[in-house]
């Protein structure tokens, strides 16, 4: 392991966060956010029964509208930041805004909504573009994966969602392309359907955490050239080399602990892999839901192969695969049959509109 930074040179976001103290859904926003981009200890908090209910179980939009709108204040905050001189190297930034725009694909739907954007050119800008989600799935298979698009003038930025909550759009066919033997994660629902549905796409911008870093990486596979930067989290690996792909440059970042991105064999030549560590402790599924604490203290390391533990969560990942694939193919099947002339009326009924 290479040393990167000791220390990086962040700044502390509970300084751009409001100080909320009544018991309101703002509050519940904030504390979501907190959850997602820290290490401090508000399990208690994320986990009060409104919270767990409104992301979890019953998707409440009210609630997830909140967490939208406290994330276009943090990053408008951020960019004033920047602006006020504060010293913090380029790919830190691009870090830290790729694990905010990581998150929006858990957002639902907030299409024709404004989202800021931090880039840089010749210096710090804030840009603007509409929130819109791009199916990765036919509509003859009910409840679509999907990608967020956010179009800029030059290029877009595209945003791949990780495996969500069950009641979110995409769960069933996001667990079974999760664990398919013998196959690298997400490769199945990529190859089968979501190529062709990005193939129209100009130059982007790729960011995507778990399974969205999974569909991140065929997406480098296969639309190289379209490629202009890629920013992955706690993303597991491919299964074949890839030697021939052009030179993309890949910058995935994990936190110390995380088993996921010990699944599959092999990276892309170009991929370069960081351990984060620093905060308070994690355990392993707060390691992989958290990925980049933006606070003071983070520990940043260049690894060059991640090796110990791989072949045992690759053996886990088989057994669980030929167990779990079986059942999320007959519940597809199952809502195929069921759902199947449903489906196909919804899809008329958008038909019309358009």
């Amino acid at each position: 392991m290479e040393q990167i930074s000791k220390n990086a040179n962040l700044f502390d976001f509970y300084q751009l966060l409001p100080e909320i103290n009544q018991q309101s859904k703002r509050k519940f926003a904030v504390d979501a956010i907190k959850f997602f981009l820290s290490t401090h200890p508000c399990e208690r908090e994320f986990l009060n029964s409104t919270i767990l209910k409104a992301i979890f179980l019953k998707r409440d939009q009210d609630l997830l509208d909140l967490i939208f709108e406290e994330l276009q204040e943090f990053t408008k905050k951020t960019f004033s930041l920047l602006q006020s001189g504060y010293e913090i190297e380029e790919n830190y930034v691009y870090m830290m805004m790729g694990r905010i725009y990581a998150i929006y694909p858990l957002l639902e739907d907030q299409c024709g909504k404004k989202v800021f954007l931090i880039e840089k050119e010749d210096e710090w800008t804030l840009h603007s573009a509409t929130y819109s989600l791009l199916p990765l799935t036919p509509w003859w298979l009910g409840s679509p994966v999907e990608a967020v698009l956010l179009q800029l003038e030059k290029r877009a930025k595209l945003i791949f969602k990780p495996t969500p909550a069950p009641t979110s759009n995409g769960f069933l066919l996001s667990l079974w392309t999760d664990f398919v033997p013998f196959c690298a994660i997400g490769g199945l629902l990529f190859q089968l359907w979501a190529k062709k549905r990005l193939a129209h796409l100009g130059k982007v911008d790729v960011y995507g955490q778990s399974l969205g870093g999974a569909l991140s990486l065929h997406t480098v596979l296969s639309f190289p050239e379209k490629i202009e930067r890629v920013y992955i989290y706690a993303a597991p690996c491919l299964y074949g080399r890839h030697k021939k792909v052009k030179e993309v440059e890949v910058n995935h970042y994990f936190f110390s602990r995380d088993i996921v991105p010990l699944a599959g064999f092999y990276s892309l030549p170009s991929c370069k892999v960081y351990e984060l560590s620093g905060g308070m402790k994690q355990n392993r599924l707060l390691s992989h839901l958290r990925v980049v604490p933006l606070e003071k203290g983070l520990h940043i390391k260049k690894v060059e192969k991640l090796k110990k533990g791989r072949l045992f969560v690759n053996c886990l990942h088989t057994v669980a695969s030929c167990l779990i694939f079986p059942i999320t193919s007959l519940l597809l099947l199952t809502g195929l049959l069921l759902r199947g002339p449903k489906n196909l009326i919804q899809h008329l009924q958008r038909k019309n509109k358009k």
